[in-house]
């Protein structure tokens, strides 16, 4: 029997094929080209979409300005606040609509889920901008004071200029301007001047104990219901207090406009009124007696003080 051998040929190794680098990088390239020219629609769709929004946004702005306007009686700090929000609310929207348009791949659910996550160190890092916006708008829905009202909060005294979303801007008596964070005015105590029409002042006067009382009060009241910027209604009050060193004392009462500028020059008029009434009048108004304690050495001093200038 023959054995037939058949010689099989030994596999040749695959061929190495050497493409050139820069046609692999003109292929990807007229790739990228490719899949931006397919995009250029979608992309140019946002951009419209996303200024048709932004248009609409100023749209809503101003119709919640007007309805707001209209329904409410509230400052105008409020109603540019309100209006901000509602045109930032559909630019926000705008963009997410946007954004699935250009990229359809997007999950938008996704992105609104680390919205949210973010928004949570956002928190932490902003913080105190956080903290205020939330007074800001408290204290725009709440009006506890108004654009205009003269208020002393945080130490600070002054007119409200305004009240946006950080803080509160107040021009001082003297023609400066504090910006107050919100959050520092909310958890404060705020004495609002101006809240009421009228405010009640207080000045002291004393006269000497040998004066007629009944008549130095009755002197006191007719100069200054004789002041103009006094209010007749409440009418001015004069009030004995305490018996002083060389005088006994009563306060004046009346009350004016409760704007400062008001307070501070009626207050001058009613000063130069009682002083002119009471020296008229022949009612004294003497100063505090001081006490000497002329101890030896001092009666030493003088004495000798005495000696030398006779000599």
């Amino acid at each position: 029997m023959r054995t037939i051998l058949a010689q099989t040929a030994s596999p040749t190794p695959d061929a190495v094929v050497d493409v050139d680098p820069s046609a692999r990088i003109a292929e990807g390239t007229e790739d990228a080209l490719a899949s931006i020219a397919e995009q250029v629609p979608q992309i140019l769709l946002a951009i419209v979409v996303l200024v048709v929004f932004v248009l609409l946004g100023r749209l809503v702005a101003t119709l919640v300005r007007k309805a707001l306007s209209s329904t409410t009686d509230r400052s105008d700090s409020f109603l540019d606040v309100m209006s901000r929000l509602a045109r930032g609310g559909v630019v926000f929207l705008g963009v997410l609509v946007a954004l699935v348009i250009a990229v359809p791949s997007v999950d938008l659910a996704a992105v609104i889920g680390g919205l949210g996550i973010s928004s949570v160190a956002i928190g932490f890092a902003f913080k105190d901008i956080l903290q205020n916006t939330l007074a800001g708008l408290l204290l725009l829905f709440r009006q506890p004071f108004e654009i205009g009202d003269q208020i002393e909060v945080a130490g600070h005294t002054g007119t409200v200029e305004a009240i946006t979303i950080r803080e509160t801007r107040l021009k001082t008596y003297d023609g400066q301007r504090i910006l107050i964070p919100n959050s520092d005015v909310y958890s404060s105590s705020v004495r609002v001047q101006t809240a009421y029409d009228v405010k009640r002042s207080v000045i002291a006067v004393g006269v000497d104990y040998d004066a007629d009382l009944e008549r130095a009060r009755q002197v006191a009241l007719e100069a200054v219901e004789g002041v103009e910027g006094v209010e007749s209604d409440p009418a001015p009050q004069t009030l004995y207090t305490q018996l002083g060193t060389s005088t006994i004392d009563f306060d004046v009462r009346y009350w004016t406009s409760s704007r400062q500028a008001d307070i501070r020059t009626v207050q001058d008029r009613v000063v130069v009124a009682l002083t002119n009434a009471l020296n008229e009048a022949g009612i004294a108004m003497p100063a505090d007696v001081i006490e000497l304690d002329a101890r030896a050495s001092f009666s030493e001093a003088v004495t000798r003080g005495r000696q030398d200038r006779a000599a």
